[in-house]
């Protein structure tokens, strides 16, 4: 009987000791988990998790872009075709490309799936446009894909977080541009960084649809009531 009950007794503790430390072990993988939530949210809140298919549109607009502006620099005379290109590149798609990031980066900060996209019919009419020398060139480059239920405040946010982004690059510029040494390469590349950001600021705060001002507009009516 003693022995009987001794090993009860034996495997009632090491019943507690399997059950206790099995405990211990969901706790531990929670805590990991909640540790690894917290550190997932950081990243996208901060800096914004990309996948694979936006890195693919992100290149394919770039070389479309490169492509349209690539006569815009006065070079087609002086340089090769590609120089052109890398050229056109460097300068332009930085301030199309941190515009839509700045789109992405507030959504996913307030929880809401956010994706960059490539209009393909817009694109490829710039891209025909500058085939065939059109004096002017309408295209839209890209935009960003918003899924979620997001409150007028949010949506008016993430309407101005991509012309915000271009207004600071704006201010960078011209910061830079007031120092008096410039090199010729340095004073070309910052004037035209405050060109073009300016111009998407501008631009894409008219308040009509699809540009960012109506978004920005339509958020504000709707939070006081209209």
């Amino acid at each position: 009987m003693r022995i009987s009950k001794n090993k009860s007794h034996r495997g009632d503790v090491n019943g507690k000791k399997k059950e206790a430390c099995t405990q211990d072990q969901e706790k531990g993988s929670k805590e990991i988990f909640e540790k690894e939530e917290k550190i997932n949210f950081w990243v996208l809140g901060v800096f914004f998790v990309i996948s694979l298919a936006e890195i693919v549109n992100i290149l394919i607009m770039t070389v479309a872009v490169a492509f349209i502006f690539r006569k815009a620099f006065g070079l087609q005379k002086q340089a090769t075709f590609w120089k052109g290109m890398a050229l056109a590149a460097a300068l332009t798609a930085p301030a199309i490309i941190l515009h839509e990031l700045g789109h992405k980066s507030v959504a996913l900060a307030f929880g809401l799936q956010a994706t960059f996209q490539i209009p393909a019919f817009w694109l490829g009419l710039g891209v025909v446009l500058a085939l065939v020398n059109a004096p002017i060139i309408f295209f839209i480059p890209a935009y960003i894909s918003v899924v979620g239920n997001a409150t007028p405040l949010q949506g008016t946010l993430i309407s101005f977080a991509g012309p915000a982004v271009n207004l600071l690059l704006y201010c960078v510029a011209w910061i830079v541009l007031r120092k008096p040494e410039h090199g010729m390469r340095s004073y070309a590349f910052w004037t035209f960084t405050k060109k073009i950001n300016g111009f998407l600021l501008l631009f894409n705060m008219i308040p009509i649809p699809p540009f960012d001002g109506f978004g920005v507009l339509s958020g504000l009516l709707k939070m006081f009531g209209f």
